[in-house]
Formats: C-alpha cells, structure tokens, sequence
C-alpha cells in the first residue's frame, strides 16, 4: 500500500511539473490545487492516514516558516510535527518517510497562505497521540 501512495505522490509531482503550456499557467493551477489540498486536510476529509500526517507535517513545517497565523506557537507546532513524524515512521521506512514528505512540500508549497494556516491549525488540534515510551 505504502508504495503505492508514494507512487501516486510521485506521479503527481510529475504531472505537476509537466502541465500547461506557460509557466504562469501552470504556477497558477499548481496554487489552485495545492490550496484545494490544504482546505482538504482543514475539513478532515483526508482518510488515508499515512497522506494525512504527511501532509499535516508539511503544511505545519510552512506555516512556521513563513511565520503564520495558525493560532499556535511554535512550541505547539513543534510538537504536533514531533507526532506526526512519529505517526509517519511507525508505518514507513526513514527512506520512504524522506520521499513522501519531499513530494508532499512539492505539492503543497504553493498553497494561499490563509488555507495553509488554517490546514495547520486543524493538523495541530488533531495530530496523533504518539507514546514517548514507544
């Protein structure tokens, strides 16, 4: 399953790249989905679980460096991203982890700004309980 959706991702990321026939065009549609993907992920309605934390790991990774308004701090942000990662790895290798999370930033990194933050803030509220005891 997990080499599926990384392919998907993959694929994706592809697809991504070779749309349009100008750059502004496709920049355009690239912010168009990518904002459609974060109001996703801030409605809950992202089943699987392994694009959800992956996801939430990146739009909370863009929200804290572009310094956001998520309603968090960064401690939070912090944390939530610590359970995330932790979420991520209890299913996925550290290679397959890498991977997914790097066409995930791809995809998602030309979100709007008021969507991303408000992905981010849902992620936060929502990430997993992780044990510190493993």
């Amino acid at each position: 399953m997990r080499y599926v959706v990384i392919g998907a991702a993959l694929l994706a990321v592809s697809a991504c790249a070779h749309t349009g026939n100008s750059s502004e065009g496709a920049s355009r549609s690239n912010a168009a989905q990518a904002t459609a993907d974060a109001a996703r992920i801030a409605s809950g309605a992202e089943t699987d679980p392994d694009s959800r934390s992956a996801a939430c790991y990146v739009l909370i990774g863009l929200s804290r460096a572009a310094g956001g308004n998520s309603g968090y701090d960064s401690v939070a942000m912090q944390q939530a991203q610590s359970q995330l990662m932790v979420d991520l790895r209890s299913r996925l290798s550290r290679a397959e982890t890498d991977q997914f999370l790097a066409s995930t930033q791809a995809v998602l990194t030309p979100a709007a700004a008021a969507e991303r933050d408000r992905a981010a803030n849902w992620c936060v509220q929502n990430a997993p309980e992780t044990d510190p005891e493993g």
